[in-house]
């Protein structure tokens, strides 16, 4: 009769657990390292450092340091994903699977509805601008859609780790003879994961667009207020990731080392191609002569004895117009100015007064020379 009790004379059970390779698990936690590294960098350097910068406050840092908080919170979703019960515990993998599912959500939401935030409050201005009309948009006027969209991030992601959260899980795929596991395959699994996955996915789809819908709007707009070609780019390079990384994902669903190789260049690509198209263009802004674009050639007016810069010209709807803004009170310039390029979203408008001939000529100058205590802040932040 046969036995499953194994021989004392067969050789040690050698088991395939499908390990992620050492090699590759160190390429990908450097690359999550490097994003952020990056968010964190350009986050110093652009949203504190330069921060009073007129380039900077144009590009309203306060949705700046949200992306680089959304890049941060995605890059580091790589450090879970590398994890498993062979470098840590059983109980560590569980931990690692529900940071995995909460971290890249709620990162690539920030990103995107921050994005959208940022542009509908460019958009709301220049569109007010257009026809001349008074305007005051702030960071608070237009962060509800971020709000409603992180907020239902973190509402299912609560719902989930309370219901049935993700946990490790490690199956034996192939046995011996003798019924002894000579393969097995870890993966986190939850029971309920596709009911949970599904609004994440809408809802960050929806992110997603909108933000796109604001760029598009906005992709007339010929200064520096303007990222609608940055961001397409971004999205491009995002989609094509998609489109390559999710069929293999598919494919070698049981192939650790694949699995996460993908991953990481799948949220690698969203968080690099971010950072670099909306804060290197800046950084160049920053970085050419020591001022803005064309700062050198950048007009200025004499009002009462005082020098403001005023930049150059710029077409809004067809329409050409500067407004400057000292202590509360709006004055409209004739002829070519760049409104838009230094334009802030918070700009104070009071009782305005038209000038075409009783403004002392104009004048370049230095912006060392402005007097800083009477230039208006430019983007609130």
């Amino acid at each position: 009769s046969g036995t499953t009790v194994p021989p004392r004379q067969i050789p040690p059970l050698t088991t395939d657990n499908s390990e992620v390779s050492p090699a590759v698990r160190g390429i990908c936690l450097s690359m999550g390292a490097i994003g952020m590294i990056l968010s964190v960098a350009f986050y110093i350097y652009c949203c504190i450092m330069k921060r009073d910068h007129r380039v900077i406050r144009a590009a309203q840092p306060f949705f700046l340091g949200l992306i680089c908080f959304g890049s941060l919170v995605l890059s580091s979703s790589i450090i879970p994903a590398a994890l498993d019960d062979i470098v840590v515990s059983e109980k560590g993998a569980d931990i690692a699977c529900v940071m995995r599912s909460w971290l890249f959500p709620l990162g690539f939401c920030l990103i995107f509805s921050a994005l959208f935030s940022k542009l509908w409050r460019i958009n709301k201005l220049l569109s007010k601008a257009a026809t001349f009309q008074r305007v005051q948009v702030k960071p608070k006027d237009v962060i509800i859609p971020f709000i409603v969209l992180v907020g239902s991030n973190i509402v299912i992601l609560t719902v989930w780790t309370i219901l049935d959260p993700p946990h490790w899980e490690r199956e034996v795929v192939k046995e011996d003879a003798y019924g002894r596991p000579i393969e097995t395959r870890g993966y986190c699994h939850s029971d309920q994961e596709v009911a949970f996955l599904a609004p994440l996915v809408a809802i960050n789809g929806i992110a997603l667009v909108m933000a796109l819908w604001q760029a598009w709007v906005c992709r007339g707009i010929t200064t520096d207020l303007s990222e609608s070609k940055y961001i397409a780019m971004a999205t491009a390079c995002i989609f094509q990731a998609l489109f390559m990384g999710v069929p293999i994902i598919v494919i070698a669903n049981d192939d650790a080392t694949a699995l996460l190789f993908v991953y990481t260049t799948i949220v690698s690509v969203i968080s690099f191609s971010i950072l670099l198209l909306i804060f290197v263009p800046k950084i160049m802004a920053l970085r050419r002569n020591g001022v803005g674009v064309n700062s050198a050639q950048d007009p200025s007016v004499r009002i009462g004895g005082k020098t403001i810069n005023v930049g150059r010209s710029t077409s809004i709807a067809g329409k050409t117009a500067a407004r400057v803004t000292m202590a509360g009170q709006a004055i409209s310039i004739s002829g070519q100015s760049d409104f838009g390029q230094w334009a802030e979203p918070s700009e104070r408008y009071g009782q305005s007064t038209t000038s075409e001939s009783g403004v002392d000529p104009v004048q370049p100058v230095s912006l060392a020379e402005v007097d800083e205590s009477d230039v208006p802040p430019a983007v609130a932040s």
